[in-house]
């Protein structure tokens, strides 16, 4: 080693402040033994020297804290799963509700009013149809078979009689009727028979008497029994039953050439009356 580099003070980590003449040399080593002196700055007696270091610090232990217990936190209150789904579905249904019911009222108002159609004012043109022409069945006549009062006519299966003919102004049933002013009650007595195996419907309704001009003139209904007048309401004369009344008919005046008819499906019966 140089002398200079003996010189405790040519070490930079020794060298004394401006103006000192001494300094410590707390790390000088001469014959192997270790020293510390305070010496000059041109001293020659370092036989080596050390640059002066801290002494390190024994490093610091971390002071270890023990872990603190864990804190078990109570759980948290709340639905359960099953109760948390049935809650989101009802969520979801009155959401889908609540849609719903905004779309029927805005659709309601947005759904614009039918426009009326214009009526036309001008008659339709009307098509030309082909006529058709259906004929019309013609109705034939019966033929009148004419009698003379007290004549017994056969009209299967009945036996058919007009025995009398009266004509009034007042009939007593028991009281006096008056007939209408200008008119005159025809009073013929009929007798029917049913000659067959079937019960047949009657009534003073079926018959009539008949003008010379063509008019026709229905019976009177004459409720009175003692009165002996013919059932006018319908009824079934059985087999073998014969029934026998005065039938009423009012007729005005003057008419001449009355018959009495009674139509039948073989033709028209007709007794010639005296008037």
């Amino acid at each position: 080693m140089s002398a200079s580099a003996n010189v405790c003070g040519n070490c930079a980590n020794f060298k004394p402040k401006q103006g000192e003449k001494f300094f410590n040399c707390t790390y000088a080593k001469q014959g192997g033994v270790k020293y510390a002196m305070q010496v000059r700055a041109d001293t020659r007696a370092c036989e080596a020297f050390s640059p002066l270091t801290q002494p390190s610090k024994p490093p610091i232990k971390a002071q270890t804290t023990p872990p603190l217990p864990k804190r078990t936190e109570p759980r948290p209150r709340g639905l359960c799963p099953w109760g948390r789904t049935v809650m989101l579905a009802v969520i979801i249904i009155i959401i889908l509700l609540l849609a719903w019911g905004a779309y029927t009222c805005y659709s309601g108002r947005a759904t614009p009013a039918p426009t009326p159609t214009p009526t036309s004012t001008v008659p339709p043109t009307p098509m030309p149809t082909q006529s058709v022409v259906t004929p019309t069945p013609t109705a034939t006549p019966l033929p009148i078979i004419q009698y003379n009062l007290g004549d017994w006519v056969t009209a299967p299966p009945l036996l058919m009689l007009a025995s009398k003919a009266e004509k009034a102004t007042t009939i007593y049933v028991p009281g006096p009727v008056n007939a209408a002013t200008g008119a005159s009650f025809v009073i013929v007595t009929v007798t029917v028979t049913n000659g067959g195996s079937l019960s047949v419907p009657l009534s003073a309704s079926y018959f009539r008497i008949v003008s010379e001009s063509g008019f026709s003139f229905p019976a009177t209904n004459l409720p009175f029994l003692y009165y002996n007048a013919f059932p006018y309401l319908q009824f079934y004369l059985a087999p073998g039953q014969t029934v026998s009344g005065r039938i009423v008919f009012t007729v005005p005046n003057p008419v001449t050439q009355l018959r009495f008819q009674v139509p039948t499906t073989s033709g028209i019966l007709q007794w010639i009356l005296p008037w």
